[in-house]
């Protein structure tokens, strides 16, 4: 598909990047200034594309972050797996780069989740983000309930619950044994942490239902603390390891699909399919 052709482009990296990501930001700036005139480097709240130079980790944040703005998000993988790369391999940066600033390029919708966080009837937080949410035991066993729409489905005696995006079902829900969702498809994955009880498979939610994770019990162990305040926690949620809060026994987590999209930039057909066979070994 062509697109019109890109003028406004950011280019961001974690601040603790070494010294190969930063040489390559020098690089991709003075590429797209010798060949790409009409193009300018502004902002990531001005801008058209938004270059993140990092591992899949980063382009995480910089969906989170820039989700109002909802820009293109187009990775250069300077990471470990680079799922989520425009372009995983370094030889090829300046043709992607090429290639997108001419609008020869897809873009894949990418679905958000939505979690809130309930305690005593009253919403302590509420944040939305692209791959999962995790409702997990640091050390021991929790005991939680789980309805959609209202209704019971499973009762979790274990470590926990994961539930995932299709974009996250190749991440922390493929080591939880969870099914491989292809990226388009509007749902949600709920997948038990080492249930101590017969293992029971994932199931998928479709986008328009609610979850609604219960904190029925832990056993207080006081061995973990938060950095921040150094208040005891034993169990956690958690969003693409980002955000993190404490949780209570009767605490209430709902999990919902967000009304928000993430533009991740694809330069070839069948981009997610190749990307199986390649990190998986699909034959």
């Amino acid at each position: 598909m062509i697109h019109d052709v890109i003028e406004r482009i950011a280019v961001i990296h974690r601040p603790d990047a070494g010294g190969d990501v930063l040489a390559w930001k020098d690089r991709v700036y003075g590429f797209v200034t010798s060949h790409f005139p009409k193009a300018s480097i502004t902002n990531p709240e001005d801008a058209q594309v938004v270059i993140v130079l990092g591992g899949d980790g980063s382009i995480l944040e910089v969906a989170k972050r820039y989700s109002e703005n909802n820009p293109l998000i187009f990775g250069l993988n300077m990471g470990h797996v680079g799922f989520l790369a425009s372009v995983r391999n370094e030889v090829d940066f300046e043709a992607g780069i090429s290639k997108l600033l001419t609008g020869h390029f897809h873009v894949s919708k990418r679905s958000m989740i939505r979690t809130s966080l309930i305690r005593r009837g009253v919403t302590l937080c509420t944040t939305e983000c692209l791959n999962d949410v995790f409702v997990k035991s640091l050390a021991g066993m929790c005991e939680l309930s789980i309805s959609i729409d209202g209704t019971d489905v499973q009762r979790v005696r274990g470590t926990g619950v994961l539930v995932s995006t299709p974009t996250g079902s190749t991440a922390f829900n493929l080591s939880a044994h969870g099914p491989i969702i292809m990226p388009t498809i509007r749902c949600m994955a709920m997948t038990e942490l080492l249930d101590h009880d017969i293992p029971t498979p994932s199931v998928i939610v479709d986008g328009d239902q609610e979850l609604r994770i219960k904190i029925l019990s832990f056993r207080k162990s006081n061995t973990f603390v938060l950095k921040n305040n150094n208040e005891p926690v034993d169990v956690i949620l958690s969003a693409d390891s980002a955000d993190v809060y404490p949780l209570e026994v009767e605490d209430e987590v709902l999990v919902s699909m967000s009304d928000k999209t993430v533009s991740i930039v694809e330069l070839e057909d069948g981009y997610f399919v190749k990307s199986l066979r390649e990190k998986f070994s699909f034959k």
